[in-house]
């Protein structure tokens, strides 16, 4: 090949580099500008959009996912509808909701929130839902989420409780009287005869005998009691 021909080829061949280069470069801002058009006007038509139109948005996300977008270079560029909203999820002191913090939801779909206290000494005070109170519940759903929403759980301790102690003639019990005890907590009762010629009969609790704590002369009792 003599010198004319190969500067013939490298121009032909920096002619089709310029050539496709144009052609990428055209496409690709083509594209980003469709795409981001495309974006633009699915976010303002979505459910919590500046303009909601839940068809158009149907409609045009399910082609732009469908037939997603593609440059020269093989870039793809795609624009998806369904945008996951967000649940806000708080619990306060002595208990705990799951999932909990800000929760990703597809729009659309479903979200169960379940509501714990800690222990057996709290219980739910209260759930509100976008601060509207739902009462005590356990468990909440929100069903086809189109909107973001909040959701906060309270709780309360149970208790205190009051034992109520009394000893017939012939013996004291120790502390006597109604004694208010803390849900959990517990509390021991001392039972002793007024002299040697007196000893423990029986010992009641909430109707129930209880012989064998004569022996020992003490017994306790939950707080729950």
């Amino acid at each position: 090949m003599n010198k004319t021909s190969w500067q013939d080829s490298l121009g032909e061949a920096w002619e089709a580099l310029l050539d496709t280069l144009y052609m990428v470069g055209v496409s690709f801002v083509l594209t980003v500008i469709i795409g981001i058009a495309l974006g633009v006007l699915l976010h303002a038509i979505a459910p919590d959009g500046i303009r909601p139109n839940r068809v158009l948005n149907s409609v045009l996300g399910t082609v732009v996912n469908i037939t997603p977008l593609y440059d020269a270079t093989g870039l793809t560029i795609r624009t998806d509808s369904q945008a996951a909203l967000t649940v806000t999820a708080t619990a306060g002191p002595n208990g705990s909701i799951s999932p909990s913090g800000s929760v990703q939801v597809p729009c659309g779909a479903n979200q169960t929130f379940a509501i714990t206290p800690s222990d057996n000494c709290h219980v739910v005070a209260d759930v509100k839902v976008d601060g509207v109170s739902q009462g005590p519940i356990t468990s909440f759903t929100f069903t086809d989420v189109q909107a973001s929403h909040t959701i906060e759980a309270s709780f309360s301790a149970l208790g205190p409780f009051t034992i109520t102690a009394t000893a017939g003639a012939g013996g004291n019990i120790s502390p006597s009287g109604a004694t208010s005890v803390a849900c959990g907590a517990s509390q021991t009762y001392t039972i002793t005869p007024a002299d040697a010629s007196h000893m423990i009969a029986d010992v009641v609790v909430d109707g129930t005998s209880l012989i064998s704590v004569a022996n020992g002369g003490k017994m306790s009792a939950r707080g729950s009691a």
